[in-house]
């Protein structure tokens, strides 16, 4: 395991799995759903990779020839904390009033090269640690807005492919 400057300094790094909400395919179905307020760290915390793959009940990773993930992605978002999650078809949503989505702080300046979490099968096994010294900050309190708290959101966009033919 590469060490790294916040391990060096003696400060505590812990790594965790997190599991989306299950989801079953049949051969040429489609998953593509939203789920909001998924589990994720919280509090003032530094992240320093985040790493995606689909996953049978037992783990193990579920071969590309199997399911495609045509992509997933994992967004922050300021909700207020009166706000009501509303379901629809399976999807859980919110009122466009009721939450702001916010880009992760990024390595250059405020507003230039933006980081988001998300990746398709393309990028299976991609690299995503960042290096030291660096890592993106979430979760800072003064960057909340009065009357809101911090979640995270989740889509996965799923293809099985079994038994499908390529014309």
């Amino acid at each position: 395991m590469p060490h790294s400057q916040a391990y060096l300094k003696n400060e505590k790094i812990n790594t965790e799995v997190f599991l989306s909400p299950k989801f079953v395919l049949g051969p040429g179905s489609v998953e593509n759903k939203f789920y909001y307020g998924i589990d994720f760290p919280s509090g003032h915390i530094a992240l320093k990779a985040f790493d995606a793959e689909v996953v049978d009940e037992a783990g193990n990773s579920v071969p590309l020839h199997e399911t495609y993930l045509h992509h997933w992605i994992v967004a922050r978002y300021y909700i207020r904390k009166d706000a009501d999650v509303l379901e629809n078809n399976g999807n859980r949503t919110l009122r466009e009033s009721d939450f702001i989505f916010v880009q992760n702080g990024g390595f250059c300046q405020s507003n230039v090269l933006r980081q988001y979490f998300g990746l398709g099968s393309e990028t299976r096994t991609t690299e995503t640690h960042i290096p030291d010294p660096y890592a993106l900050e979430i979760g800072n309190p003064t960057e909340i807005p009065h009357g809101y708290e911090e979640r995270w959101m989740l889509n996965v966009h799923a293809i099985d492919t079994r038994g499908v033919e390529d014309k």
